[in-house]
């Protein structure tokens, strides 16, 4: 894996890391509306992760998430959208973390008992 993920360059030319995510990120879990990897929540934990806590930061990273994506992975389905709204498992996100070369926009992870409020 390439040391830097955000290094576009490192990731085009580490052809067996692009495989890698492919076969065992892309095609595991299912696309998001968003056309970028999206995991489902964790009904039963109620774990939730929110990206919107610093929206213009969220917005710019997720900008350099959709230019890595369509460089190295080529275009989302759908065109990609951001900020997208991602909710994770916690065990997701780590894999996210550990092997997906997007920039992270994670701030904080609030474990849950009851139902979110939706506004």
């Amino acid at each position: 894996m390439p040391a830097n993920r955000d290094d576009i360059d490192a990731l085009e030319h580490n052809p067996q890391f692009i495989e890698y995510v492919k076969q065992e990120i892309l095609g595991k879990y299912p696309l998001g509306h968003h056309g970028l990897i999206h995991w489902p929540m964790d009904e039963e934990k109620w774990i939730f992760e929110f990206t919107y806590l610093n929206r213009e930061e969220t917005r710019r990273k997720c900008e350099k998430a959709l230019e890595i994506h369509r460089r190295v992975f080529g275009q989302p389905p759908d065109g990609g959208e951001a900020p997208p709204n991602w909710s994770y498992t916690a065990e997701a996100l780590k894999t996210f973390l550990e092997y997906y070369p997007y920039v992270c926009t994670y701030k904080v992870i609030f474990p849950r008992k009851k139902p979110p409020l939706i506004a």
